[in-house]
């Protein structure tokens, strides 16, 4: 385990009992151990309690009723420990190298508030698209970059998603955490506050694979 850097990563359940042990197994097989796994199973109807009760000798559980994603996150983050966060929707998994390569890019990069790498968004016929597009063009950056004005990135990229970031808890905190108030359709993300004004991004770190 990693001490120098521990990160806490907070897993928000509402009825995955079918694609939450991907997502769990894809934690535990990071080249850099979390210090903690927390689950939040927000109100399922399934058997997603029993499969994160599967975990429990490896994971915190939290149950509550149904108050959507951003209440969830909230929820785990009122138990984390880690100096950093990393939020993973249960239906999205990390590649072995992530956390390591996150992690390292923060500690290089004091300045950077956070870190966000590229993904795949795997389709339901096998087809994998590259996100953000910037990845996909021929002068694509080959190595880790700080951005200057994140929201005119973000703006023009929109390069940000839930699970292939890592985020200075103390940011968190001095943000307030997710707005809990604001619940929307899948893939739609209203429930983020702008918590990052610095983000390293980077073919190199591996990416975040969301199965879509």
């Amino acid at each position: 385990m990693h001490n120098d850097a521990p990160v806490s990563v907070i897993i928000p359940a509402f009825n995955v009992a079918d694609c939450l042990p991907c997502c769990l197994d894809s934690v535990f097989r990071q080249e850099y151990e979390p210090l903690q796994v927390i689950v939040v199973d927000d109100g399922s109807t399934d058997a997603t309690l029993a499969v994160a009760n599967s975990y429990r000798d490896r994971i915190d559980i939290v149950t509550q009723a149904n108050k959507g994603q951003g209440a969830a996150r909230n929820a785990g983050l009122q138990l984390a420990r880690g100096e950093f966060i990393a939020f993973l929707d249960a239906d999205d998994y990390w590649r072995p190298e992530f956390l390591e390569r996150c992690v390292g890019f923060l500690r290089h990069h004091p300045e950077a508030v956070a870190v966000n790498a590229g993904l795949i968004i795997r389709l339901r016929d096998g087809t994998e698209l590259i996100r953000p597009n910037l990845l996909n063009r021929p002068d694509a950056p080959t190595e880790p970059f700080i951005i200057d004005d994140f929201f005119v990135f973000w703006a023009e990229h929109d390069h940000v998603r839930t699970g292939s970031a890592v985020i200075r808890k103390s940011v968190i905190d001095r943000a307030g955490g997710q707005r809990a108030d604001l619940r929307v359709s899948p893939g739609r993300r209203g429930e983020h506050r702008p918590m990052a004004l610095a983000v390293g991004i980077g073919r190199p770190i591996p990416t975040a694979r969301r199965v879509g």
